[in-house]
């Protein structure tokens, strides 16, 4: 009984060593220290391992990775499609196709997982710092397929409901060419399921604790702002014209930008446009007289305000040529100086809970003494985004400035 168990012991050793050695040199999908093929590491897999790491075989650095696997994998979620993803062990090479990605991976103090990013991160060094320095895989229009698959990733994420054609088409393409990346598909900036989002990423990352810690300073932003609309009538809330980056487009019910102005409890004066993204006139814009008035700006100028360029003189000609638009004088958010140039980013990507604050500011001055949007913003670049950077110093996100 005893050669046989000796016999059993070296054999798990040889396979240990064998599966520890050899994923550089296979396609083979390998969990180190599983010995059956379940992709699992069982009480008698890690046995074995103990029994390597004694005999010299495997190093403490692998018989931990091993023991780790035994403890907390296999993890499971649901992504934002509704697909069951399976996680068999760390994941470590991570590519990313979407810039709101990479400030929750930031978030939740996984970037170090990052080895490939899209033009957007590439051509945004101030706020991406050493993320940007990764290599680009292009953009989600345009994606290199071939740079993805000789970064050896074990996983990739793309858009759920954006850009759906093409992420759909890469994510079949990358299944095929290797079935062993794992495709995850999140928005990671959509308020509706952004909290899940944010508590699944934290659970296939390993980083449950950072993910709370996130999803309760999200909720102390927001929770405020949610009772105070839930005490407004349609009647009293403000009536808002928002405008995207390109001129006289504006957003109907549930498109875009849309949901985020109802969050700050607005009411949009467009809600009942028969398209998504429709294109307004001044004179729609006259005879509707909204009482506040947003003018977005971003990826139409690049290098304009934002976190990349502290030049106010650029926003304030942003927000000069609304003012000047033909009769747009008599329209009451010009007569009472309510017409704000607002950086895209806080209001359509991962930091669209801080956006939120910045216009329920706007919109209800009175109704929010306590509520500092300057300071939220600052917190969440120090704490979550862990970047030095000082906003009574740099950069222009809102155009005036809200008194402070």
């Amino acid at each position: 009984m005893s050669i046989s168990r000796n016999i059993l012991k070296l054999l798990m050793v040889g396979i240990c060593m064998y599966i520890l050695t050899t994923p550089a040199l296979t396609k083979d999908f390998l969990v180190p220290g599983d010995i059956n093929g379940d992709k699992k590491v069982s009480d008698e897999e890690l046995k074995g391992a103990e029994a390597s790491l004694r005999n010299g075989v495997i190093t403490a650095d692998q018989f931990e990775a091993i023991r780790t696997i035994h403890d907390k994998y296999p993890r499971t979620i649901n992504d934002t499609l509704g697909r069951t993803i399976t996680v068999w062990k760390p994941l470590e090479r991570i590519v990313i196709v979407h810039h709101s990605m990479a400030e929750n991976f930031r978030s939740l103090n996984a970037q170090d997982k990052l080895v490939a990013i899209d033009d957007y991160i590439k051509e945004n060094p101030v706020y991406f710092q050493e993320i940007s320095n990764l290599p680009s895989i292009g953009t989600i229009s345009s994606p290199d397929l071939e740079a993805i698959l000789e970064l050896n990733p074990d996983a990739a994420i793309f858009y759920a409901t954006g850009a759906n054609e093409s992420c759909n088409s890469l994510q079949s393409t990358l299944e095929s060419a290797d079935p062993n990346i794992t495709v995850i598909r999140m928005d990671g900036y959509k308020e509706p399921y952004f909290i899940t989002e944010m508590e699944s990423l934290g659970m296939i990352l390993d980083r449950e604790k950072e993910a709370k810690e996130f999803v309760d300073f999200y909720n102390q932003v927001l929770d405020p702002i949610k009772s105070h609309g839930s005490s407004l009538s349609e009647d009293d809330k403000v009536r808002v014209y928002m405008e995207g980056s390109d001129d006289h487009e504006t957003c109907a019910q549930g498109a875009g930008f849309e949901p985020n102005l109802l969050m700050a409890n607005a009411r949009n004066i467009f809600s009942d446009a028969l398209v998504q993204h429709p294109k307004v006139s001044d004179e729609d814009v006259i005879v509707r007289d909204p009482g506040t008035v947003i003018k977005i700006w971003g990826y139409t100028l690049p290098g304009v305000g934002g976190y990349e360029s502290d030049d106010v003189a650029k926003v304030k000609n942003i927000r000069d040529e609304v003012l000047n638009r033909p009769g747009w004088n008599d329209i009451t958010a010009v007569e009472n100086n309510k017409v704000y140039a607002f950086y895209n980013n806080l209001i359509m990507g991962s930091q669209h809970f801080i956006g939120i604050a910045y216009l329920a500011k706007i919109f209800y001055p009175k109704d929010y003494p306590d509520l500092d949007p300057k300071a939220i913003h600052q917190e969440y670049l120090t704490r979550f985004q862990h970047l030095d950077y000082d906003l009574d110093k740099h950069g222009v996100f809102v155009y005036p400035p809200l008194e402070e």
